[in-house]
């Protein structure tokens, strides 16, 4: 059964010793405690994009349609995760933020690296 593993990252030292998992992805996550429709700062994603290319990353923490393709552009992940980043209000989320958010990160997967 394939396992994602979140790590939380707050710097390079969280990134240490990936190599001891075997899972299928890893979600790479804010470490700061996740409130009800309270948006998280974005993980570094130049850090994020450190994780060597043998494990697949899914980023996450502060995604919005205002700046997914750029966190796509940089971080070079295999997927990303939303939540709170298209809501309307807490637990609501918004159709046109949604459609917004899949069309930036899907922009930015189509162009050649």
């Amino acid at each position: 059964m394939p396992v994602i593993k979140t790590i939380k990252v707050g710097g390079p030292a969280d990134l240490d010793g990936l190599e001891r998992y075997r899972v299928a992805a890893f979600l790479l996550d804010s470490p700061a405690r996740w409130s009800d429709g309270e948006r998280r700062e974005p993980i570094s994603w130049e850090l994020a994009r450190r994780v060597p290319r043998r494990h697949s990353v899914i980023l996450s923490a502060g995604l919005t349609p205002d700046n997914v393709a750029r966190a796509v552009a940089v971080a070079r992940p295999w997927g990303v995760d939303v939540d709170s980043g298209v809501e309307e209000r807490p637990g609501a989320k918004s159709p046109d933020k949604v459609r917004r958010f899949v069309a930036a990160a899907k922009s930015v997967a189509r162009e050649p690296s």
